[in-house]
Formats: structure tokens, sequence, C-alpha cells
């Protein structure tokens, strides 16, 4: 007769885990989460005529009248050109441009957020050929692709670092009665943590403020996992 009573792996895991617990450690997981790419054109000064900008491989022309799209008429001063480029690129049905959304950076930069998540956005190209203009880099920077929650962790804190888009995580079904803990850790300026699932009363739960958590369970019955405290909010 063996000795002790028999056991399977996950039992063994799932005790070793409670102890782990008991001695005051918890298995934790760090991630940054899934992000688009962006980048910037930023201006020293206004345009003239003639000034071309590639932007993911379509040239963009800058022109004193009688600009016709992807061009753009000059404006009377620096912010007024940049709110017309931003207004020719945004309504612009030329597949290369049309994915990404742009916007007048305070007045002195042409600010571009790759509409997708992941790394892909990274291989959006800029450039240009301007006195008074420099671009950010090569390409939109920044792009990160899908951190999906391990549920082998206990608490994941969720990092969204610099940036002021949405930081994405997937949080995948788990098994019944299986608890987890969400931590947002550290929030970029305007950068939520957006984790998404199936959840009971929607399919996303937003962190907004560094300090906020959801400690979730997951209910078979439902397919869903339900917030049994914390701060988040289920939209």
């Amino acid at each position: 007769m063996a000795p002790y009573p028999s056991f399977n792996k996950a039992s063994f895991e799932h005790g070793y885990k409670i102890a782990e617990l008991a001695a005051g450690r918890v298995q934790s997981q760090n991630l940054g989460g899934k992000r688009q790419a962006t980048g910037d054109i930023t201006f020293t000064g206004q345009p003239i005529t003639g000034d071309v900008f590639t932007i993911n491989g379509v040239a963009v022309t800058a022109r004193t009248a009688g600009a016709v799209s992807p061009d753009f008429n000059i404006g009377a001063d620096l912010t007024s050109s940049i709110t017309a480029l931003v207004g020719v690129l945004n309504a612009s049905a030329n597949a290369n441009l049309s994915k990404a959304t742009y916007s007048n950076g305070g007045g002195t930069k042409l600010h571009i957020v790759f509409d997708t998540y992941g790394s892909a956005g990274n291989a959006f190209t800029l450039a240009e050929i301007s006195a008074s203009a420099s671009v950010s880099a090569a390409g939109l920077t920044g792009g990160t692709d899908a951190d999906v929650l391990s549920l082998d962790a206990e608490t994941k804190a969720l990092s969204t670092v610099a940036g002021s888009t949405v930081t994405e995580f997937d949080l995948p079904a788990g098994e019944e009665g299986q608890e987890t803990t969400l931590y947002l850790a550290i929030k970029g300026a305007g950068s939520n943590a957006q984790i998404n699932g199936a959840f009971g009363g929607g399919t996303k739960l937003t962190l907004d403020t560094a300090g906020k958590f959801a400690k979730l369970k997951y209910f078979a019955g439902i397919a869903a996992w339900a917030q049994i405290a914390g701060t988040g909010a289920l939209s």
C-alpha cells in the first residue's frame, strides 16, 4: 500500500500555490500590454510651397492654393496649415493613409496614431523634404502585440507607461471558481489599462488610475469573469 494518498499534478500545483501564499509569497506577472504605434512630424515654422511629406509611401505636398488630395493648402499660420493637413489625411480614401488617424498636436505637430494595435504599425513610414519640419523617426514606433494574461499567476501588475493611447490586455476564460487579481501599477498620462474578455456585465474592464485593481472570479455557468472586489469599471 502506498504510504501517501495519490494526487495529480494539477492538485499538487494548486496546493503548492496555496502554500506559497500562506508563506507571504505571491506569484506575479508584469505586463506592458498591447499598444498602437505613434509618431509625429514636428514643425518649426510654416511649410512652404513644394514641401513634401511622405507618409506611409504617399507623397503629400504643400500647395499655395488649389490642392487636390493628398496634397494640402498652406494656411494663414502654422496651426491652420497643420489643421488643413489633418483634414486631408483623415478624409483620404488612400489605403496607405487611412491606416492611421491624424491630429494637430498643439499647433506645432502632426500627430499620427496607427489605427490597429500591435507591432504592424511600426512599419508605417515617415519622411519629409522641408527645412521647417522633422519626423520623430523613419516610421511610427511603440506598437506592441497583445499580452494575453496568464492565469498561472495570482496577481498581474499591469503597467501603462508613456503614451496617451489606451493599453489593452486580453484575459482568457478561466476554470470554475478560479480567481485572479489585476492591478494597475504605472499609468502614463491619459493612458488607461483596458482588459478585454468575457465579464458579467460587459466585455472590457478599465483601470484608469494607478493603484486601481480588480479581483475577479470565473463562473463557468455564465462563461464569464465576475468582479468580486475592486475599483475597475466594467462596460
